[in-house]
């Protein structure tokens, strides 16, 4: 076999293991595993001034290829020394003489960049930005693992793990057995047989008041990464919030404002409670604090039509209790007359 046909069986190969991992050739996933295959392929067959020349804008290209996976500013040193190299390569291609100093040559470049700084920056400042994926390459397809306002499982189609740093806590004093630590997000309550999603109706009510031992009571610290939405990571349940977020029915913290950039916030949370929620067990509802006795709850449900219906005559009085439209209308009134108060107050 000669060198040209080894080659193209590697590129053969490396096309089908690329196309095997990501299930798809086109994607910014996909399309950068593929550039770089293509990079590594010209390598094997270099033998002009324009063959480097291609490597070089090859270069660029993964370097923009990483901007399109992230956009983190410390990624930017690197991405800038990586494109200040290449441009040095590039210049080192074309030099007039072989023997040019190197020194020579990346003084040159460095001249011609500052001279390039401020149209970039023009650029950067009047140029429209683009709605939606970039030239309609859709990411969507590959999830991470993290938090969304919206969840619709059939949509997944990798779920990958993910390293990113999402919150990070500081305790002030004793801080809480691990098995304590639960982290309140994004609860999703509404389900339209597609697609889970938030529900709005819990904004509009007024926090659960815990019953909680003034023990476990934590004074902690929660510096949150970006993440363009607007809820916080307390630890349940939340006692106090900042002033500019707002504490749900259902024990999330809402922000007023989404979390563009990092952000640092004070709060108090109890880890041992109990919800003063006025139901009775085996009147109102089943307990089961564990798999097996969720298991015999169920069971239970299901071979006692008696009990079925009196927890569903129940809990339909609950609902109507303390989530009917007089109920809400009186949290929502007094709501607005604690916002408006609090505004005069202010002033």
């Amino acid at each position: 076999m000669c060198i040209r046909d080894s080659r193209v069986v590697v590129v053969l190969v490396s096309t089908v293991a690329i196309f095997g991992t990501y299930r798809t050739l086109n994607g910014i996933e996909a399309g950068t595993a593929f550039l770089v295959l293509m990079a590594a392929a010209k390598l094997l067959e270099t033998r002009t001034s324009r063959d480097l020349t291609v490597i070089v804008f090859i270069g660029w290209f993964l370097l923009y290829a990483a901007l399109l996976r992230e956009q983190s500013l410390s990624q930017l040193p690197w991405l800038l020394g990586s494109a200040f190299l290449t441009a040095v390569a590039l210049m080192r291609v074309h030099a007039s003489s072989a023997q040019a100093p190197a020194g020579h040559i990346v003084r040159r470049t460095l001249r011609l960049l500052l001279l390039a700084a401020p149209l970039a920056l023009l650029l950067f400042l009047l140029f429209p930005r683009l709605p939606g994926p970039f030239w309609g390459i859709d990411s969507r397809t590959e999830a991470r693992t993290g938090l969304d306002d919206e969840m619709t499982p059939g949509d997944v189609s990798d779920l990958s793990a993910s390293g990113e740093v999402a919150f990070r806590v500081r305790f002030f004093g004793a801080t809480p057995p691990p098995e304590q630590r639960y982290w309140r997000g994004p609860v999703l309550w509404a389900f339209d047989g597609q697609e889970w999603s938030l529900a709005d109706r819990y904004r509009a009510t007024l926090p659960l008041v815990p019953n909680f031992e003034p023990a476990s009571v934590v004074d902690y610290e929660v510096l949150m990464e970006p993440t363009e939405q607007s809820w916080w990571f307390p630890l349940d349940v939340v006692l106090s919030a900042p002033a500019d977020s707002q504490i749900t029915g259902d024990g999330q913290v809402v922000s007023r404002r989404p979390l563009i950039g990092p952000r640092r916030a004070r709060f108090q949370s109890a880890w041992r409670y109990q919800l003063d929620i006025d139901v009775v067990p085996e009147q109102d509802v089943l307990v089961g604090d564990t798999r097996e006795a969720f298991v015999r709850q169920i069971q239970r449900l299901m071979q006692d039509p008696a009990l079925r219906r009196r927890l569903s005559v129940n809990g339909r009085a609950f609902v109507e209790r303390r989530f009917s439209w007089d109920v809400i209308g009186h949290q929502l009134e007094g709501a607005f007359r604690d916002a408006v108060a609090s505004r005069h107050r202010r002033q």
